[in-house]
């Protein structure tokens, strides 16, 4: 059955590993869809990665280090919701988030080794969070989207999505084209996505995404230093960036910086706190 189906793949849209490199390539601007388009990509991925690796027998991915790591995670994620009382849903959740790994692996094998592949990866990364940022600079300064979408609340943004996850997406996603602009000496282009990018996710008022996307920044800056000599312009407009924003978002700079640092001096107790401790 798994053999006519990848048949059938092949006559009809070519070789499998071109199937997974475009739904890869893809899977960033689906996320302005939405995060469930996303989701389909990266499965339809995974699924077509894991019959291709069947069908050949090629299991040397699984013995790399990192999806090794991966999988005994995933392991004792499965046995933990396993033993939870009436955690059925648990179990299902912990159990589908395998496709997140065996994706990674699809993209380390036939993207990212792949130079076309990984350019238009990078390309559409990088117009994807740019779209994302841009948008949601508008839904703070409007107080609606280009679609039209209300602010969350007035410390939160979602741009087009739903739910206020703007931040934590931006984040997850800016940091290979910024550094792919950094490589090829692009400093400026550099800086320009990297700033907007900055912006969009200290604005949303996610707190997770912004500590996430500040270590992105030290090291950026780092290697801006290292590679391309001291660029002070640089430095200096990012300085002004932030110093504005703060400035102009007093509120946005309680919830980022204030109550941050507030939960970080009472860590036991708060909730982050808690879900570590059971």
């Amino acid at each position: 059955m798994k053999t006519k189906i990848t048949d059938w793949l092949k006559e009809n849209f070519g070789s499998l590993r071109s199937i997974c490199v475009t739904l890869s390539v893809l899977t960033p601007p689906a996320l302005v869809i939405g995060r469930a388009a996303g989701d389909i990509f990266i499965s339809i991925a995974a699924i077509l990665f894991l019959f291709d690796a069947i069908k050949h027998r090629r299991w040397d991915w699984t013995r790399q280090a990192w999806i090794v790591v991966a999988l005994a995670l995933w392991a004792y994620s499965v046995a933990r919701a396993a033993f939870i009382p009436h955690g059925a849903v648990d179990l299902f959740k912990a159990f589908v988030w395998l496709r997140y790994i065996i994706f990674a692996a699809c993209v380390a094998q036939w993207v990212i080794p792949d130079e076309r592949a990984r350019i238009r990866l990078i390309y559409t990364s990088a117009a994807t969070v740019a779209f994302l940022s841009i948008d949601g600079i508008i839904q703070y300064i409007f107080g609606r989207d280009i679609i039209g979408r209300p602010l969350f609340t007035h410390t939160r943004l979602t741009a087009i999505y739903e739910r206020p996850i703007l931040g934590v997406t931006i984040a997850n996603l800016f940091a290979p084209p910024v550094f792919w602009l950094l490589q090829r000496k692009k400093s400026l282009l550099s800086a320009l996505l990297a700033g907007v990018c900055f912006a969009a996710i200290f604005l949303s008022g996610d707190r997770m995404g912004l500590l996430f996307a500040a270590f992105i920044a030290a090291v950026w800056l780092f290697c801006l230093m290292r590679v391309h000599g001291k660029r002070w312009q640089i430095l200096a407009a990012a300085a002004c960036m932030f110093a504005i924003l703060l400035v102009a978002a007093p509120r946005l700079f309680h919830r980022q910086i204030q109550s941050t640092a507030t939960t970080a001096e009472h860590i036991a107790s708060s909730p982050y706190g808690l879900v570590w401790k059971s």
